[in-house]
């Protein structure tokens, strides 16, 4: 059990240092330089290596200098992450929302897919035996299938820095296009993480008959579940 936990907290740490402190202090250092260019000279690269230069005097004149400039930027790395992840959770819940919204194509692709299966399984409603079949697939399984739903909230969180940088645009105009090039990486890498995680889910469901007719006490009829098994599936799930 501690193994278990120990590498649970590995991968927490681990998890909280690639998605919000690392690209924090990335989002500090770059907010912290272009306020020393604006928008005269943007690109001025000169600038940047005697801001820095400064910078790096200041912090080392004795420790508690260093640990004040530590300090400072871990606390803004710390901020930036959160406001990301607040702008991550809008995102996200945009994209999840009802169906017939423009932005919530995550739902519209769910949707597509419960089709598919009800076409194909005599009405089996994915959206229904989903939860349930999630708690009997394999962990390994289970695991390619989180990862694959964990990449859409990524994508989402991208979406989240690329809007800190539109903070930057009054004083350093090049922060647009950052924002923009990020907004667009994120909404290919959320279409293929979506893609991904839908084929993932269907698969779940293709290759589990069996084990969805066993937990339910019906016999599959050449592969798949029989009309009438499926219709009692769907009412047991449906409360």
């Amino acid at each position: 059990m501690d193994g278990i936990l120990a590498e649970v907290g590995r991968r927490h740490i681990e998890r909280w240092l690639s998605v919000l402190l690392l690209p924090g202090l990335i989002f500090v250092a770059v907010a912290w330089t272009v306020t020393r260019l604006g928008h005269a000279r943007p690109f001025d690269l000169d600038a940047v290596a005697s801001a820095w230069h400064d910078l790096a005097d200041r912090a080392t004149r004795s420790t508690a200098d260093l640990i004040v400039t530590a300090v400072a930027a871990l606390t803004g790395a710390l901020l930036a992450g959160l406001a990301a992840h607040g702008v991550a959770r809008i995102v996200e819940a945009a994209w999840t929302a009802r169906p017939s919204s423009r932005t919530a194509w995550l739902s519209r692709r769910t949707a597509a897919l419960d089709r598919r299966v009800q076409a194909q399984y005599h009405g089996l409603r994915i959206t229904l035996l989903w939860p349930r079949l999630w708690l009997l697939i394999g962990d390994e399984e289970r695991n390619t299938v989180a990862a694959a739903r964990e990449r859409v909230w990524e994508a989402a969180l991208q979406t989240g820095w690329g809007a800190l940088y539109l903070v930057l645009i009054p004083v350093w105009w090049p922060a647009a296009l950052i924002a923009t090039v990020t907004w667009a990486l994120a909404i290919v890498t959320a279409r293929r993480a979506v893609t991904s995680y839908i084929a993932l889910v269907e698969a779940m469901v293709d290759i589990h008959q069996s084990t969805i007719a066993d937990r339910f006490g019906f016999t599959l009829i050449d592969g798949a579940l029989p009309p009438d098994a499926v219709a009692q599936i769907n009412d047991r799930l449906h409360k």
